[in-house]
C-alpha cells in the first residue's frame, strides 16, 4: 500500500483502521490491548500486529520488533509485522525475479533471518518494487529495489512441536536490496538491509 507523504500518524492510523476492517471481515474479533498496535482474536488464535511505516525514514527499531515479538510469544499470541509503505515508486516489472531471490535466500539463508528462530526458513519472496534496473552488453543484470520477505520460523525440532514444547510463527520483513545477476539470471552477489 502505498501513501503520499503525510502526517505519519494519520497514515498509521488509517492503517490500522484498514487492518481492523480486513481482519473482522474474516472472522476476527477486536480486544483490547495497550502494547501492540491491534490484537485479534478468530477462535483459539490470538494474532498480535505492529505497523511499521517504511518510507524516507524508518518507523521502528528491529530491536522494538524483537521486544514484542517476544512479549507476543510469552503471552501465548502469534505475532505479525505489517509494513505500510509511504513512497511512491515507479513500476518496472522483471518477470520472475521473486522465484530468483527466493532460490538465493534458500541456498544461502542469510543470519539476519536464520538467528530469529531456531529453524528459518522462506516461505516466499513477495511485492519486489524495482527502483533500478540495468543490463549491460554481456547480459549482466543490475537491479536495485525493495521486497517483502515472508519467514516461518519455528523454536524447537518437529518433535517438540508435536509435544507443544516448540512454536511457530510466520514474520514478513521489507529489504532494500541491490543485486547482480548473470546473463543465466542466477544471481552473483546480493546486498541487501532490513528496513
Amino acid at each position: 500500500m502505498y501513501y503520499s507523504e503525510l502526517d505519519r500518524q494519520i497514515i498509521h492510523e488509517g492503517f490500522v483502521a484498514q487492518l481492523m476492517k480486513d481482519y473482522t471481515k474474516i472472522g476476527y474479533k477486536i480486544l483490547n490491548n495497550h502494547e501492540f498496535d491491534l490484537v485479534l482474536k478468530n477462535g483459539e488464535k490470538i494474532l498480535a500486529i505492529e505497523v511499521v511505516i517504511v518510507g524516507k525514514k524508518k518507523d521502528i527499531s528491529l530491536s522494538r520488533i524483537e521486544k514484542l515479538r517476544k512479549l507476543a510469544k510469552n503471552k501465548g499470541y502469534n505475532f505479525s509485522v505489517e509494513y505500510c509503505r509511504t513512497e511512491k515508486t515507479t513500476e518496472i516489472k522483471f518477470e520472475g525475479l521473486e522465484q530468483i531471490i527466493q532460490q538465493y535466500f534458500e541456498d544461502e539463508l542469510p543470519s539476519e533471518f536464520d538467528e530469529l528462530s531456531t529453524h528459518t526458513s522462506i516461505e516466499s519472496v513477495d511485492d519486489v518494487s524495482l527502483t533500478k534496473l540495468s543490463i549491460h552488453d554481456d547480459r549482466s543484470i543490475e537491479a536495485a529495489g525493495i521486497a517483502s520477505i515472508c519467514l516461518h520460523l519455528q523454536w524447537g525440532s518437529e518433535g517438540d512441536l508435536g509435544r507443544d514444547d516448540g512454536a511457530e510463527a510466520s514474520e514478513t520483513v521489507t529489504i532494500k536490496f541491490d543485486a547482480y545477476l548473470l546473463g543465466d539470471f542466477t544471481i552473483d552477489d546480493f546486498n541487501f538491509e532490513i528496513i
